[in-house]
């Protein structure tokens, strides 16, 4: 059996050897929390360096929040494309509706200024161009939108 002194000459050597484990272990995961903290903040710059084991457990953690890490910097690409695709489309939007606005301005004035004529067939495309020659609505159910619209509307 074991005695008392064997266990009193071991104990010493058994605790240092727990302690020197425990404290890699606490090293290499405050390794992990401190990486793990800069992503946190926006950096993907850094990366956990492996060890030699590939089966090692904190190898194999390593690994994984390195692909992670690209992973995030894959999306965080891919979302900055397409916010730029989406601002260059709503400057392209914008330029269509001032376009769009100008038109209509030009439209209008040259339907106040009586060139209903020509804008009858854009307010009224089924009449295949009629024009408006007493300055008055062609059909009698759109007489009153006519009306309020004015000559050639």
């Amino acid at each position: 059996m074991v005695s008392i002194g064997s266990i009193l000459l071991f104990a010493p050597f058994l605790v240092l050897v727990l302690f020197l484990t425990s404290r890699a272990l606490v090293s290499q995961l405050n390794r992990v929390v401190e990486l793990l903290s800069r992503v946190s903040e926006g950096d993907l710059t850094k990366k956990l360096s492996l060890g030699n084991n590939p089966n090692d457990e904190f190898n194999t953690l390593g690994r994984a929040t390195n692909q992670m890490i690209d992973n995030i910097g894959v999306l965080m690409k891919e979302s900055i494309a397409g916010t730029r695709d989406l601002i260059e489309v709503h400057h392209e939007l914008e330029k269509t509706m001032v376009r769009l606005t100008q038109n209509n301005e030009i439209v209008e004035s040259q339907t106040i200024s009586g060139g209903y004529g020509q804008s009858a067939n854009i307010r009224h495309p089924e009449r295949r161009g009629r024009t408006h020659l007493s300055g008055r609505c062609c059909y009698p159910s759109r007489q009153r939108v006519c009306a309020i619209r004015g000559p050639g509307g």
